[in-house]
């Protein structure tokens, strides 16, 4: 399962800033941020979705929309949701972040590899 959503820096701050001093904190906060993160994945859109996965793969949305072979613009409108990503650009970028259709699309919130069968 992918966690890029959730930076270690942050979590590492997190403790420094409550002088974090026993386990049990600790656990706590662990268990907070995956919450946050589940609760995030799980309410999240499609275009909420591609940014996300843009982001955590450190591309930009000219990057991607070289990939694509679109305008910087129109994939700016993808994730906005201005405009519905085409069957072929979900295809294309399930296969480039290993992820599937169906979890690009929000018909489902597993993150599972892309099928190449």
């Amino acid at each position: 399962m992918q966690f890029g959503l959730i930076k270690a820096y942050n979590i590492i701050l997190e403790f420094i800033i409550l002088k974090v001093e026993s386990f049990d904190k600790i656990i706590y906060i662990f268990i907070k941020h995956i919450i946050f993160f589940i609760e995030r994945c799980m309410k999240m859109k499609y275009n909420q979705r591609i940014r996300h996965l843009r982001e955590d793969h450190d591309l930009t949305q000219q990057k991607v929309a070289d990939m694509l072979h679109v305008g910087q613009r129109t994939y700016a409108d993808y994730e906005s949701g201005k405009t519905r990503i085409p069957i072929d650009s979900s295809l294309i970028l399930a296969k480039f972040y290993d992820v599937s259709v169906d979890y690009i699309t929000g018909a489902s919130n597993v993150i599972s590899p892309y099928l190449t069968e």
